[in-house]
């Protein structure tokens, strides 16, 4: 990745407030999941969106499957996106993978790091084996399974937002993308992470990941439950999210 990672990550700054939130999603997804959110957000804050080099909404000819067999060369295209924004301090908001981005980005640069939002920060096993066969065996029947799990059948095109970027990635990155994923385990530096951690659950009940991160991260850290269970709530509950956002953001 060079100097073009803001036009080849689809980067896009929106508002004009004097905090910064970065916006990331799950590997798949792309920025477009957070588009229901975003309003929200920017009359408030300066927002930056991007998609991670996996994504279906990146040019394919920009991945380099050897760079991104490593989660640091992600971490690595968040720094050069934030340095070409001449970005000094911001608020990392990561879902699923992309929070152990955050994590690990905090770690690295904990004075451009300032605090993490992290939803879904971690995958169960049996999960991700279950995605792994699925991805193997029938790309597009995994991507058909996966979309309705983002938004209620009364909003179809929550579901094209979130399945878009899965139909369009080559199965080939998409099975990279994932054992990326599984391959990736920061427990070792969670001790190291020491920015103000908010963990987004949905539903009531901790998950052991969440339980984990809560014993481990050495930063404050606390747990915000959202009343649904989805794994993209930003996409089924934009308006819950949202007023979930502006609340932790206003504490600080």
């Amino acid at each position: 990745m060079n100097n073009s990672v803001l036009s080849v990550l689809n980067v896009r700054v929106y508002g004009n407030g004097p905090r910064v939130l970065v916006l990331t999603q799950t590997v798949g997804a792309d920025q477009s999941v957070w588009r229901r959110v975003l309003p929200d957000l920017v009359a408030h804050y300066r927002v930056v969106a991007y998609d991670l080099a996996a994504s279906g909404s990146v040019s394919p000819a920009c991945y380099n499957r050897e760079r991104y067999a490593s989660i640091e060369a992600y971490v690595e295209d968040l720094f050069q996106i934030l340095d070409h924004l001449r970005v000094q301090h911001c608020v990392f908001i990561g879902q699923s993978f992309s929070s152990m981005i955050g994590m690990l980005a905090a770690v690295r640069r904990p004075q451009l790091i300032c605090k993490l939002i992290l939803f879904s920060a971690s995958s169960s096993l049996e999960d991700l084996l279950s995605l792994h066969d699925a991805l193997v065996s029938n790309y597009i029947e995994c991507s058909n399974r996966r979309a309705p799990l983002a938004g209620p059948h009364q909003l179809p095109e929550s579901v094209r937002d979130f399945s878009r970027p899965f139909f369009n990635m080559l199965p080939s990155i998409a099975l990279d993308a994932f054992q990326t994923v599984f391959g990736t385990d920061l427990r070792h530096m969670l001790p190291w992470v020491r920015a103000p951690c908010v963990l987004v659950q949905s539903g009531y009940t901790c998950t052991p990941a969440t339980g984990y991160l809560l014993d481990y991260l050495a930063g404050p850290t606390s747990v915000r439950f959202l009343r649904m269970c989805s794994h993209m709530p930003q996409v089924r509950h934009p308006e819950d999210v949202a007023t979930l956002l502006l609340n932790v953001l206003s504490e600080n």
